[in-house]
């Protein structure tokens, strides 16, 4: 099976994406602020207080500041790669559905009628020859073989075009910040858990 590509869903994606992005930015802005409003309180003091106050601005709001540049960059990432693929097809409209399969059975379809067309041509002329003798005609002219060779072109250009897309898309920019911050997050779970006691 290959492609199947429909240009609304993915614009769909990108926008909803970009919602949640949006509400997750929200969320993620409010955090950080009860985070550095626990600081700035002074209301936790000595060896204790500073031990918090050094887990919050090194370990929770590096969290947090990765995971708002994580969002933005993953929303900016879907974006490019939706206008990408649009530039790389050539495709305009916000609603085709391009179908790999679909394609390939069009041009198969396009390969029967060229056949069904050349025997009734064929057909053609061998009546007008049977009655050559009383009347003198010939087969009118017309250019489907070379519409139906365009179409059958113009398929194999769209299916080139998605694949060149397709071929252009490695791995995402953004896997391995993703990654660092899942490592991140992991280490200031088990900090999190960690008690504070006194050495002594």
């Amino acid at each position: 099976m290959g492609f199947y590509v429909d240009t609304a869903e993915m614009k769909k994606a990108v926008e909803e994406y970009q919602k949640l992005s949006k509400t997750a930015q929200s969320q993620l802005n409010t955090a950080k602020n009860a985070m550095n409003g626990i600081i700035n309180s002074n209301a936790l003091s000595g060896k204790v207080g500073q031990a918090i106050s050094a887990d919050i601005n090194n370990n929770q709001n590096a969290v947090i500041v990765g995971l708002k540049s994580s969002y933005l960059a993953v929303e900016m990432e879907l974006r490019q790669a939706y206008q990408d693929f649009k530039g790389t097809t050539g495709e305009t409209s916000d609603s085709a559905v391009l179908s790999e399969e679909v394609l390939i059975k069009a041009k198969s379809d396009i390969d029967k009628m060229k056949q069904t067309y050349q025997e009734q041509v064929k057909s053609f002329q061998s009546v007008y020859s049977s009655i050559s003798d009383l009347i003198s005609l010939s087969a009118s002219k017309s250019d489907f073989n070379q519409v139906a060779d365009a179409t059958k072109k113009y398929a194999d250009e769209i299916i080139k075009k998605v694949n060149q897309f397709d071929s252009k898309q490695g791995n995402s920019a953004n896997e391995d910040m993703i990654q660092s911050l899942s490592t991140q997050i992991k280490a200031a779970q088990k900090v999190g858990g960690l008690g504070y006691t006194d050495p002594r």
